[in-house]
């Protein structure tokens, strides 16, 4: 679990993603970016924005798939550019309250 509280995360992740990892900001903003983590085949993990932002950058080839909810937010994925290998599936369930949630392909 990663929490950024009343502050700010940002971390390159050098090590694997686990399945069902959770990625918190309040009145804060996180900055997780996993193109250089082993990714599983497929993983789940869960964000939650309350007063705060979350991006997160996923590697060329991620099948993303977002879901969840926005209440005076935002959810946002910006897919990369398009190829036909997938490398890894991540299921990402995202909820913003009056917060930020971005996942970015690059």
């Amino acid at each position: 679990m990663e929490i950024a509280l009343f502050g700010g995360v940002s971390d390159v992740r050098q090590y694997p993603l686990r399945d069902g990892e959770q990625f918190i900001a309040t009145f804060g903003s996180m900055e997780i970016d996993l193109t250089q983590a082993a990714l599983p085949e497929y993983v789940r993990i869960s964000t939650l924005a309350v007063f705060g932002s979350i991006k997160l950058i996923v590697p060329v080839g991620t099948e993303v798939r977002f879901r969840g909810f926005a209440l005076f937010g935002n959810r946002e994925y910006k897919a990369g550019h398009s190829t036909n290998e997938r490398t890894a599936i991540i299921e990402v369930n995202a909820a913003a309250v009056f917060g930020n949630i971005e996942v970015v392909e690059r």
